[in-house]
């Protein structure tokens, strides 16, 4: 009833504008969808990424991986770090960059002492922020729910491949297979999949970023 009273719904992402209509029947002229925005010109894809990453102590042959978001366990920093962990076994060149802050700050630093390939930096400026985007190779946020994380418009941007979970805010960013891959939450098994992949595969993941910077600048 409180969501068909007003006479304009206006909604965060494609998801849950189709779920208004279907499951709440409310008519289609109600709904205006308005996602989150960013700025373009805060990405500069042109930054010279090898003397970034040499500033920032990292070697060119390494790969990246990077999430950006609260430190806690509905955003599956959990299972990112124990998939992370059984690939870096076998990869001796990834390292898991870890951005921000959370409930789950001392387990992180726990895990980054005792795995050098874990790597965590704190919360960053946006400036700083900026920086990290732009010397990373995949942007991972296996997130359980989220409304539409603006982290991962910001990642696009940067033309980084996404791998994110099939809730309704990843679902109106990433297209799975064209700009990263999209799984089931708290499901490790294909998270380590996913991420082997891109590892693998550095002309799938800079054809997946690409996409996903054009569908920024298009659509979003």
């Amino acid at each position: 009833i409180t969501l068909r009273f007003p006479k304009k719904l206006f909604i965060q992402n494609k998801y849950r504008l189709e779920q208004y209509n279907k499951l709440y029947r409310i008519p289609k002229e109600k709904l205006e969808y308005i996602p989150n925005a960013i700025n373009l010109e805060d990405f500069n894809i042109n930054e010279n990424r090898e003397n970034l990453r040499k500033n920032l102590d990292f070697e060119n042959e390494e790969i990246l991986i990077l999430f950006v978001g609260r430190l806690e366990k509905a955003k599956g920093l959990i299972e990112l770090i124990d998939s992370f962990e059984s690939l870096s076994n076998k990869y001796k060149h990834i390292r898991l960059l870890i951005v921000g802050n959370g409930s789950l700050k001392d387990f992180v630093i726990s895990k980054s002492k005792r795995n050098k390939n874990i790597i965590y930096l704190g919360h960053k400026s946006f400036e700083e922020l900026k920086k990290i985007y732009r010397i990373s190779d995949i942007f991972v946020l296996p997130t359980h729910y989220d409304s539409f994380p603006n982290v991962i418009l910001e990642a696009m941007a940067f033309e980084l491949p996404i791998i994110s979970t099939l809730v309704e805010g990843p679902l109106t960013a990433v297209e799975d297979k064209k700009n990263g891959f999209l799984i089931k939450p708290k499901d490790n098994e294909e998270l380590t999949k996913k991420l082997e992949i891109l590892i693998n595969n550095e002309e799938l993941s800079k054809k997946m970023g690409k996409y996903g910077r054009k569908k920024v600048e298009n659509e979003i």
